[in-house]
């Protein structure tokens, strides 16, 4: 069988819900939006579902003015483009410090206020560089390590069959989901094409327990990360899928459908 992108998603806000979309545009830094937002404390320091699960449970709705974050019965609207003379601050992505925008006050206080604590949303500032670690002439905003990540629907049937309650793809986060081929046929790959875009892998993608966080309530388990751990270990790093970056066909779209090259 071809292998074909069956899903695309974005995440707009670092670790919170994902929206499924059937074309979307490329761009040097990943998918348009992707990882645009994120949230910090008061220091800086960016905050996942590591560090609290209920991220999980805010929804994301994009159109061509506003993001609208929903949680519960509550929601607010972000413009797309800052209509308020933002303070530049800086955040910390891992051992990256990198200068961002906050948003206004009436946004933070509405996340603080749900959360129970001070934090703050932020979006890239005009001075904003973050560097790709494997090429440094490559950029990404808030994703933990690259720009667009794939990974094989026939890799998580397979994790599935090993698994005494099958979970979805939402657990891993993706950018872009295909059917076909063996399970973890990327592990293979150095590189792919998607119409006229070419895309190179630039490393493994390493799980950590934010995977075992149920994304419909927050829950957490042991599973599925005992499991992986099991056989997907290798350089100390629990693999499952692949980043890859874009190397050609800037501003292009790739679409739901589309076939997946594979590039030597």
């Amino acid at each position: 069988m071809p292998l074909k992108i069956s899903e695309l998603y974005i995440y707009p806000i670092k670790s919170m819900t994902g929206i499924s979309l059937d074309q979307v545009k490329l761009s040097k830094t990943g998918f348009e939006y992707d990882r645009f937002w994120m949230l910090t404390d008061d220091k800086g320091k960016f905050i996942t579902q590591r560090e609290d699960s209920r991220l999980a449970l805010f929804t994301t709705e994009l159109n061509e003015n506003y993001l609208t974050v929903s949680y519960l019965h509550d929601s607010t609207k972000i413009p797309l483009k800052t209509e308020h003379e933002a303070q530049t601050i800086k955040t910390k992505v891992w051992s990256d410090q990198v200068s961002s925008q906050k948003e206004s006050r009436e946004t933070n206080n509405w996340f603080s206020n749900i959360l129970g604590y001070r934090v703050i949303l932020v979006r890239p500032s005009e001075a904003f560089n973050r560097k790709l670690k494997q090429n440094l002439g490559d950029q990404i905003h808030y994703p933990d390590a690259g720009q667009y990540l794939f990974l094989g629907q026939s890799s998580l049937n397979h994790l599935n069959r090993k698994l005494s309650q099958p979970i979805g793809m939402d657990r891993f986060r993706p950018n872009v989901v295909f059917t076909g081929g063996k399970e973890h046929t990327e592990d293979s790959w150095s590189g792919v094409r998607v119409r006229s875009a070419l895309f190179e892998v630039t490393e493994s993608c390493g799980r950590c327990r934010m995977i075992t966080i149920n994304q419909q309530n927050g829950e957490t388990s042991k599973e599925p990360l005992k499991t992986i751990s099991k056989y997907r270990l290798k350089d100390q790093k629990i693999c499952f899928g692949q980043y890859l970056k874009l190397v050609g066909g800037f501003d292009d779209q790739i679409s739901v459908g589309d076939e997946i090259s594979i590039v030597d």
